[in-house]
């Protein structure tokens, strides 16, 4: 006794079978459905399990052996399985339920929305890193930074603009985990208020001009080195951040195989940091005022 697969019969309730919805006996490899199998508790053909009547595949002939001529063989797919010839459009065998073409991977940088919908290649070298390490990487505005990055590889350049860095310098530095630099633009900005604050509480200067000419002169040097800090933060801050992301990527991957998650644990941005290096400052300049 056989059932006919080919228009995909389940043997028990004589219904069409569904590709998403069949159970295989695991003795014979004959299909049901899979309420059907469950509800039966065991193979339709369990009797003949082991005998010369045992179920048994259909056996198909490669497509060299059909009678079909080559043109005809173009529009048909055989199945790796069991040899059947599908048609082109199947996804899964009709005879087995194996999958015809190899299904793509969602997470393979190739399929990745974000690289496909701006035309970009996630393999693209930028400096000893790729784009997709990159992108994992800077984490929020990647497009933005990677174009920048991408470009400056291309043209071999370091200048560009950020007006994030020109004008919210330490804090911008601060929040992609650029320490270094953060540090000592917020001291800059400690002293020039210290300064500044003492200038303006004189309650006897009646113009600014004729305030301590020491702590004038220091705030003038201090706010013109800020504000020197700020300008080339402006111009070279998207090349020292590329010089950051390349040297971070690199290190991880001298010491293991990282996954895209390590990359954007290294990386990102942290909101939280500017608004406590804010308060931070603020408290600073008052504490040293305190003891002044």
């Amino acid at each position: 006794m056989n059932i006919d697969l080919e228009n995909g019969i389940c043997p028990v309730c004589k219904a069409k079978l569904f590709t998403d919805d069949v159970a295989f006996c695991p003795d014979c490899g004959a299909p049901h459905h899979k309420k059907c199998f469950n509800n039966l508790g065991h193979c339709f053909y369990v009797d003949t399990h082991g005998t010369k009547s045992q179920w048994q595949y259909e056996k198909v002939p490669y497509p060299e052996s059909n009678n079909k001529d080559n043109n005809d063989n173009n529009n048909y797919v055989k199945c790796p399985n069991c040899g059947y010839l599908n048609e082109n459009n199947d996804k899964v065998c009709k005879k087995c339920g194996t999958h015809l073409k190899e299904e793509p991977k969602p997470n393979e940088p190739s399929q990745n929305p974000f690289f496909k919908a701006n035309g970009l290649n996630p393999n693209e070298d930028i400096g000893g890193v790729n784009i997709k390490e990159t992108a994992s990487f800077v984490g929020y505005n990647a497009l933005r930074y990677i174009k920048v990055f991408k470009r400056m590889t291309e043209k071999n350049s370091k200048v560009s603009w950020n007006w994030l860095g020109f004008f919210f310098t330490e804090y911008w530095y601060i929040s992609r985990k650029m320490y270094a630099p953060a540090i000592l633009r917020s001291i800059l900005t400690i002293l020039s208020s210290v300064c500044l604050r003492i200038i303006s509480n004189d309650a006897n200067v009646e113009n600014i001009l004729n305030a301590n000419p020491i702590l004038l002169n220091w705030f003038l040097v201090l706010s013109t080195i800020s504000l020197g800090f700020n300008i080339i933060t402006g111009i070279f801050g998207d090349y020292f951040y590329k010089n950051h992301a390349i040297s971070k990527i690199k290190a991880l991957k001298d010491e293991s195989n990282p996954s895209e998650i390590d990359y954007m644990r290294a990386g990102g941005t942290n909101i939280f940091l500017p608004i406590v290096l804010y308060f931070g400052i603020e408290m600073l300049v008052t504490l040293i005022l305190m003891f002044l």
